[in-house]
Parts: structure tokens; C-alpha cells; sequence
């Protein structure tokens, strides 16, 4: 509780120093690794926090490992641009826990990123969508795999159902742009850019913004 405290007031050196202390300490439980991996994870310390994580699964026999802590350290070591690393945990992950939506969704969305494996990664992605049809992210995660690998009239409606259920999302509406933009609706898309422009901040703002008046242009497109 602490911990948490600090960290709410803008602590972090202390919260951190708290952390690491009782994640030292003998015999103890994942769940202080976890917190403490969460802690370096916002200093955007990812190697520590992938250290973190895989020193909380330390304590678990192979066949009683939660998916869970695979899934932190897969994610820290992504964010750490240590990608080959990640997708293997993130596999082990998927292994264990081959019905977890949010895993096939973080691995099939990885790929599809670095255009890797697309065509494996699309039926991830697609799993976990049959599996939370509701979720906005996982539904932009299909919809962006099908426009990826060619389908844009696939791609279309399903990234429109994701922003209709996020509204505010930046990556979404991106997503969504490009998508119209390749359809030939190009007036909806620059709406759809203008619409992700509101929350966008940096190298996003100004590639939406680009896009706004330039249009479409391969340099300009969604990762």
C-alpha cells in the first residue's frame, strides 16, 4: 500500500527503492516482483521490468505457471525492442493459455506491426476477436491484419465498428483512415484522420496531419 502510495504522489525514486527492497527480500512472492516490474516498466526501464517479471515466475513449476506473468515479460521486452525475445514468451504464453484473447491479440497485432508472419498473425487475431467480439482494441487489431494483408473491403466495416465503440482512440481512427483513404472514400477518411488528430501527440500528430492535406502517401501510413 506504500508502494502504491508513492507512487501516486509522484514518488517514484521511493517507490522504487520501496519495491526493489521487498522484491529482495528472501522468499519473496511473485506478486512484489510483479509490482516492482510494473514500477520500472513506467520508468521505462523495460529490461528491468522483463527481469522483474521473469524472477516472479521463478517460484512455479512449468505446468502451473500463470499465463499472465509470460504475458508481462513478453510485453516489457516488446516495449524494450527486444522482439525476438518477446515472441517466444509471448508463444509459451499463447501455449498455455490458447484461449486468452488478449494474448492472441497482443502476439497476432505484434506481428502484424513488424509485417511478420501476416498471414498466421490474421488468424490469431481473428480467435481472439470470435472470442471478445466486444473489445474495440481486438476488433481494430482484425480489422488493421485484414487491411494489412490485402483485404480492404473486409478491413472497412470492421475498423468502422471498432471506433464507433472508441471513439477517442487515435490509433483507431488512423487505422480507419488509411482504410477508407485505399477504399476510395477519401473525404470519410480525412474525417477519420481529423478525428485521431484530437488526442494524437508527436511523430502521430504530425504524420495526421500530413495526411490531412496531403493524403495518402506510403511514408505517411500506419505502422
Amino acid at each position: 500500500e506504500l508502494i502504491d502510495a508513492l507512487a501516486a504522489a509522484g514518488d517514484m525514486d521511493g517507490a522504487l527503492a520501496l519495491a526493489r527492497a521487498q522484491a529482495a527480500a528472501p522468499g519473496a512472492e511473485a506478486e512484489r516482483q510483479v509490482r516492482l516490474g510494473r514500477l520500472l516498466a513506467q520508468r521505462d526501464d523495460f529490461d528491468g521490468a522483463a527481469a522483474a517479471f521473469r524472477a516472479a515466475q521463478a517460484g512455479y513449476a512449468d505446468d502451473q505457471l500463470p499465463w499472465t506473468l509470460l504475458l508481462f515479460e513478453g510485453s516489457a521486452l516488446e516495449q524494450g525492442k527486444r522482439w525476438d525475445e518477446a515472441r517466444a514468451v509471448l508463444e509459451r504464453a499463447a501455449k498455455i493459455a490458447p484461449n486468452e484473447p488478449v494474448i492472441l491479440n497482443y502476439l497476432g497485432y505484434a506481428q502484424i506491426e513488424r509485417r511478420q508472419n501476416v498471414a498466421a498473425a490474421l488468424e490469431l487475431l481473428k480467435k481472439a476477436s470470435a472470442l471478445k467480439p466486444q473489445d474495440a482494441s481486438i476488433t481494430d487489431s482484425l480489422g488493421w491484419a485484414q487491411f494489412v494483408t490485402g483485404d480492404v473491403d473486409a478491413a472497412v466495416p470492421v475498423l468502422e465498428r471498432a471506433a464507433a465503440a472508441a471513439p477517442t482512440d487515435s490509433t483507431i481512427n488512423e487505422h480507419l483512415g488509411d482504410a477508407l483513404w485505399v477504399a476510395g472514400r477519401r473525404y470519410e477518411a480525412r474525417y477519420a484522420w481529423a478525428a485521431a488528430s484530437v488526442f494524437a501527440e508527436g511523430d502521430v500528430a504530425t504524420r495526421l496531419a500530413a495526411k490531412r492535406t496531403m493524403g495518402m502517401r506510403p511514408e505517411y501510413a500506419a505502422p
